[in-house]
């Protein structure tokens, strides 16, 4: 019947008959394509059964039907379908045909399909009644759907508060009917599950494609664990101490040479005397950093360091950077030059404490909360009068001589090619 309407249905003339179907095509489906040929006949006589048993009405069942024979016999001949279609193989053929008849109805059934060297493959199997088995369970899978795989609901669910991240598809039944297991909201899998229609897989649940990541290092990264962000307060702090102290200085009357190498000196036009104590030089700084001891080359020094005592008792150390140099703005501390001759000196380094307390959430107690900062700064020792370079002592770091050890004698032997070395007096 299959080949009697693709040749009714042809618009080739052979021998004066309308027919693309020929003589030597059906030797073919005799001999060497029958096996194929008597698949295809079964498949046709099921369709015919599942069509009928599902009330297709006509003349739809019958386009239909005759569309899916004569589509199946041009591909056995290795044609184009009558419309144009190509397809890979008759499962190919028998999925879109199923597509086309029953779209996406979930209780419409289409079957698993088989493995691809199988010539049975994707093939639509029936039950002794004629009736299509697992046709909603075949249009999941060729939509994607795959057993094991993680999805998220999408649309109205996905608004869900209660609706979990993620969910790993369990299993399909043949009706579509699909197991879903939900995990955690940090990505394990927990023992909740729920069984949605093929049409709402379908439709409400798509690919999660994302992984769940954790953050390795909590609670470290709180500002109560982090000891580098109380670092950077109390580091803040000393900076903010530097600024108050420097508001404190009186402004004297100086000129600060920073070419070719930096001094300070009592302008030549002084007014009057500076007398001892009254000339005092605070530092602020171009950066405020921790002092790491374990760090190389770090070496403890008076007129960089800042020590801050916390209210427990321990200690903070902090080292400064001189600032940059500005055209309206120098800091002179930077710029005291240093002599080893005590006698020369004029100027001398010492602390100042500067006090301040930490922000609390409870109401503030300064007793027991104070920190308290020893900046560095100089005061000038003797009197400064017009000219004057300002200089701190500095004492000379006397060089311990190093032995030098005379170097070995070599002695030869008349008489002999071997030398022998031995040690000098």
């Amino acid at each position: 019947m299959a080949v009697l309407k693709c040749a009714a249905a042809s618009s080739k003339v052979v021998d004066g008959i309308a027919s693309s179907i020929t003589a030597p095509d059906i030797g073919k489906l005799g001999s060497k394509l029958k096996e194929e040929f008597l698949k295809v006949d079964g498949i046709i006589r099921n369709v015919e059964v599942q069509l009928q048993a599902n009330d297709i009405p006509e003349p739809m069942r019958s386009l239909k039907a005759g569309w899916l024979q004569m589509t199946l016999i041009e591909h056995l001949l290795g044609r184009p379908s009558g419309d144009g279609k190509k397809f890979d193989d008759t499962g190919e053929i028998v999925k879109y045909f199923i597509r086309d008849v029953f779209g996406e109805a979930t209780e419409a059934p289409v079957a698993t399909p088989a493995p691809a060297h199988d010539s049975s493959a994707t093939i639509v199997q029936y039950d002794n009644a004629g009736s299509a088995i697992d046709v909603a369970k075949m249009i999941l899978v060729d939509e994607g759907f795959e057993i094991g795989t993680n999805y998220s609901a999408k649309g109205h669910r996905a608004s869900d508060p209660s609706e979990p991240v993620a969910w790993k598809l369990i299993s399909i039944a043949g009706n579509g009917s699909s197991k879903l297991q939900a995990y955690s909201g940090i990505g394990v899998l927990v023992e909740r599950y729920t069984t949605v229609a093929g049409e709402e897989l379908a439709k409400n649940f798509g690919p999660f494609k994302k992984e769940f990541e954790l953050c390795c290092g909590y609670p470290s990264n709180e500002a109560t664990h982090n000891v580098q962000m109380k670092d950077d307060i109390l580091t803040g702090r000393v900076n903010e101490c530097l600024v108050t102290l420097a508001a404190t200085m009186i402004d004297h009357e100086l000129d600060v040479r920073t070419s070719p190498s930096r001094a300070v000196f009592a302008k030549a036009d002084l007014k009057s005397e500076i007398a001892v104590g009254t000339l005092r030089l605070t530092p602020v700084a171009g950066s405020v950093k921790m002092f790491d001891e374990n760090k190389k080359g770090a070496v403890k020094n008076g007129r960089t360091q800042c020590t801050t005592h916390r209210p427990d008792g321990s200690v903070y150390i902090t080292f400064m950077s001189s600032p940059q140099v500005e055209e309206k703005f120098c800091n002179a501390y930077w710029s005291v030059a240093w002599t080893d001759v005590k006698e020369l000196a004029n100027m001398e380094l010492v602390t100042e404490d500067v006090s301040f307390i930490l922000a609390s959430p409870s109401k503030l107690r300064i007793s027991g909360h104070t920190y308290i900062a020893k900046i560095p700064l100089y005061i000038n020792t003797a009197i400064i009068k017009k000219g004057d370079e300002l200089l701190h002592y500095v004492p000379k770091v006397e060089m311990k001589p190093t032995e030098v050890k005379p170097p070995p004698i070599l002695q030869v032997k008349l008489g002999g090619n071997k030398r022998q070395k031995t040690s000098g007096r």
